[in-house]
């Protein structure tokens, strides 16, 4: 990093100016954190607390002040329906998301100049930290590009074959010896190329359609049929009760 600017050198006129200078002195962050699915590390990222730092000591320096002027909400409710870990009780949940557009005013307060810029943040909880979560992306995001901070972030580097590869490793876990066949969309048994046949029993069919005929709602009933994944026997027993 080169040596900070302090405020009054005579080059340092004007919220423009400053900004320029801050740019100069921060030329790159590198990733500080990461994200981990049950210990095992999915990718890394820029954390808010190492831009904010970062910026908010180059900004005394230089002296800038950078705040909220205006901000507009937008709540998104979203249900999921879906079946718990045994793949037999249907249940519905609600997730609040919030984007937020904010619009921020960085200011020289030497001689009054000052510019706006604006930053868009989405936050999801399923309680009550979907708007903090949301300006604190927003307020990241902001930093960085006003002064064109690098990171070495960049979602074009993932291929859509990583992407593939990814969603095959996941297919193995859910479904042990098999693989996918590209440009099917069945599992493959290990070591031919015919997909895995499903065993189908008619009479097992019309017994459970006629149950879920007689459920006291049969939409639903559909829908859990669709996705059990035990033993006939028991979907049976769960649809007699309905």
């Amino acid at each position: 990093m080169n040596e900070l600017i302090q405020p009054g050198e005579p080059e340092l006129k004007g919220v423009h100016a400053k900004i320029f200078a801050v740019m100069k002195n921060v030329e790159y962050l590198n990733q500080d954190d990461d994200v981990k699915f049950k210990g095992v590390k999915q990718y890394s990222y820029l954390s808010e607390e190492k831009v904010t730092t970062t910026i908010h000591d180059q900004m005394v320096k230089v002296g800038l002040i950078m705040f909220p002027c205006a901000i507009d909400y937008i709540p998104v409710i979203e249900k999921k329906e879906g079946f718990d870990s045994t793949g037999k009780a249907f249940k519905t949940e609600l997730n609040t998301k919030t984007i937020v557009r904010i619009t921020y005013k960085i200011v020289d307060p030497i001689d009054g100049s000052y510019e706006f810029i604006m930053s868009v943040g989405k936050g999801a909880d399923s309680q009550d930290k979907d708007t903090n979560k949301a300006m604190t992306g927003a307020f990241k995001y902001a930093q960085r590009q006003m002064f064109f901070i690098p990171t070495g972030e960049d979602a074009d580097k993932i291929s859509s074959k990583q992407i593939d590869e990814e969603m095959d490793k996941e297919l193995k876990k859910t479904f042990p010896g098999t693989t996918v066949k590209e440009g099917s969309p069945e599992p493959i048994k290990e070591g031919t190329t015919e997909p895995v046949k499903s065993e189908t029993n008619p009479e097992q069919d019309k017994i459970i359609a006629d149950l879920v005929a007689k459920t006291k709602n049969p939409e639903t009933s559909q829908k859990l049929v669709d996705a059990f994944k035990g033993d006939i026997a028991d979907l049976i027993e769960i649809l007699k009760k309905r």
